[in-house]
């Protein structure tokens, strides 16, 4: 398989899956009254808006897509991941 086709793949994949994932915890969240909710959908937001841009820019042949998505998805597992929603599960 040819790598620019893989990662076309894997962006949109992403791109598909995130508001899936953001609305059904948004959900949760709302159901349980979290104070945080708004600051948690912009987060969100920016995340969706980020993958979308890194879509744009492979699919416009931009080079250095592929790093970049990696050091930024490698920064939102820690920050998000690890910091924000372990602290919404702490709720």
């Amino acid at each position: 398989m040819n790598i620019a086709l893989l990662d076309d793949a894997v962006l949109d994949k992403l791109f598909e899956y995130a508001p899936v994932h953001f609305t059904a915890e948004e959900r949760l969240m709302q159901q349980h009254d979290f104070s945080g909710l708004s600051t948690h959908q912009t987060k969100h937001e920016m995340f969706r808006q980020k993958i979308g841009t890194y879509l744009e820019d492979q699919k416009a042949g931009k080079p250095g897509v592929p790093v970049s998505l990696l050091l930024f998805m490698q920064e939102w597992m820690k920050q998000h991941l690890l910091t924000t929603d372990r602290h919404t599960a702490l709720f």
